[in-house]
């Protein structure tokens, strides 16, 4: 279903509809053919869907819109994020991070997103990822749960950091100086 999207979460007095291409990937069968919505909705038929682990709406992130995944769908992205492109890891964490903003989707399905993401050496990912944490802080932080939240950052970057380190090395290509 399409709707008008504001980062505040407001419901726009009038309803507007966009022709929308929709390009869908998923993690057995790469991109399929693109569909365009013109209505509110529209199926697509996504050839074996139910033995897909992950299926991607806006793949390689060709088309300024939000994707709003329901739970079961995005508890399945969640846990193959690490499958995904890098693109679609950062759209995908800028979607959910936008919507959680809005309050149009709960905090508890973007930390799954982010701690599937934690394996990630690109540092554009965690340009991301480090940009989402900055709304949730705020938003725990006034349900008094910063220890939480500084427990799971620290889950978060634990390998990136024994990885990567402190220390500059000779070796450092530009991602592993600017994930540092």
């Amino acid at each position: 279903e399409q709707r008008w999207f504001l980062s505040d979460g407001e419901v726009p007095k009038e309803e507007k509809l966009w022709t929308i291409p929709i390009i869908v990937g998923t993690e057995k069968g790469g991109k399929m053919d693109t569909v365009f919505m013109s209505g509110k909705t529209c199926e697509i038929k996504v050839p074996d869907a139910a033995n897909c682990g992950w299926i991607k709406v806006n793949f390689n992130q060709f088309i300024p819109m939000r994707v709003n995944y329901d739970k079961p769908m995005m508890d399945r992205l969640s846990s193959g994020a690490s499958d995904l492109p890098p693109l679609d890891q950062i759209g995908l964490v800028q979607d959910v991070s936008a919507l959680v903003k809005a309050g149009l989707v709960p905090i508890s399905q973007l930390l799954p997103l982010l701690s599937g993401l934690s394996a990630s050496r690109n540092d554009n990912v965690w340009s991301a990822i480090s940009a989402a944490i900055g709304p949730v802080s705020t938003i725990l932080k006034a349900m008094d749960k910063k220890k939480d939240l500084d427990a799971f950052v620290l889950r978060l970057i634990s390998s990136a950091l024994m990885e990567v380190g402190w220390e500059p090395q000779a070796s450092d290509d530009d991602n592993r100086k600017q994930l540092r």
